[in-house]
């Protein structure tokens, strides 16, 4: 599992732990990684919901966390990434809708939901991405 105490390392610019067997959920701690930008959580054994806390870290081009065990509904506070890349959240076991705050990611260049069980429809949000 991820320590807590990884969130005391604020000047921690990425975060890789992938392709492990590693198990656990993302620490709400996560929240005070102000320098990140890559957190890199893929292909793993990870599970729990995405702490909305994620939605703190500005500074974050990339977050991949595709090919877990995630479960819950993507935060809304995920749309406060504005210089957001990629966000990957394919191959998981997340639930309920997209959410609108994704059309704010204006430097959004890759999107992966895909092999989850959302609901409803795209959000038109989304055509406002350059």
């Amino acid at each position: 599992s991820i320590p807590s105490e990884i969130g005391n390392c604020t000047s921690l610019a990425e975060f890789e732990v992938s392709n492990t067997d590693m198990t656990g959920s993302i620490p709400t701690e996560f929240g005070n990684l102000a320098a990140i930008k890559v957190m890199d959580l893929f292909e793993s054994d990870f599970d729990g919901v995405i702490p909305s806390e994620l939605g703190n870290l500005e500074a974050m081009t990339a977050l991949r966390l595709h090919d877990n065990a995630f479960s819950g509904s993507i935060p809304s506070e995920i749309g406060r990434l504005k210089k957001l890349t990629s966000l990957r959240l394919r191959d998981n076991r997340l639930d309920g809708i997209i959410p609108t705050t994704i059309g704010n990611l204006s430097s959004l260049v890759f999107l992966y939901f895909s092999n989850n069980s959302l609901k409803g429809s795209i959000p038109s949000e989304l055509g406002y991405l350059a």
